[in-house]
């Protein structure tokens, strides 16, 4: 080891003011008071993060109860109208009904009905007349 008698005494004393220097550093740093004011500025970050997000949980629930309402206002307000008409009370055909039924479930927004999961019993629907 050359390095240990190539320094001189004075070289040695920076050598250990240096190391006192960087050990008091590293205390400093990492300070229970330091540690503790860095997590409390996490968890202030992290409750100010989570009070956005209930907000926007809140915005997304509101409006999609608001959507929902329009939704049963609509279909309410059709169902009436529907109902109001001349004939609506009468019973339609079933070979009618099966068919328009049928023509509904071909559509993404009804394949999920409870009426479209049921197969028809055994019978073909009506083909469609070509001449019209």
């Amino acid at each position: 080891m050359i390095w240990l008698r190539i320094l001189t005494p004075r070289a040695w004393a920076v050598l250990a003011l240096a190391v006192v220097v960087l050990a008091l550093f590293a205390w400093a740093v990492s300070s229970p008071a330091r540690r503790a004011a860095a997590g409390a500025k996490v968890e202030a970050a992290a409750a100010a993060a989570r009070a956005r997000a209930a907000g926007d949980a809140v915005v997304v629930v509101v409006d999609g109860a608001a959507r929902d309402s329009r939704t049963d206002r609509l279909t309410q307000e059709t169902s009436d109208a529907i109902d109001a008409l001349p004939g609506a009370r009468q019973r339609l055909d079933p070979e009618l009904n099966r068919a328009g039924r049928h023509g509904l479930c071909q559509y993404a927004a009804y394949r999920q009905h409870p009426d479209c999961l049921q197969r028809p019993v055994a019978r073909e629907l009506p083909q469609a007349d070509p001449r019209r």
